[in-house]
């Protein structure tokens, strides 16, 4: 596989050339490598807003670019998954 040479917070490193790894590597480096800030991303005029990594299976699965329908599928993710961790606890 081809290697090519990005930029992440301001190193330089070389990287298959994949897609899926250069989308990953763009997001961390305007997230200044944080994957939280990357699945909260607001910018939604951002061309890889919709394939950005990091994001919840509800995410997903909506492919919508509403940031409100977003943070509500992963509020509802989160929820279904405290609520298995109770109910796990309970038996």
């Amino acid at each position: 596989m081809e290697k090519v040479k990005i930029k992440v917070c301001d190193e330089e490193i070389e990287v298959n050339k994949s897609y899926k790894i250069l989308i990953r590597h763009k997001c961390l480096d305007c997230s200044t490598g944080q994957v939280e800030e990357v699945r909260r991303c607001p910018v939604v005029s951002c061309p890889l807003y919709s394939v950005r990594p990091f994001q919840t299976t509800e995410e997903k699965k909506a492919k919508v670019k509403d940031p409100i329908k977003q943070e509500r599928a992963r509020k509802m993710a989160e929820a279904k998954k405290a609520k298995a961790l109770e109910e796990g606890k309970n038996a």
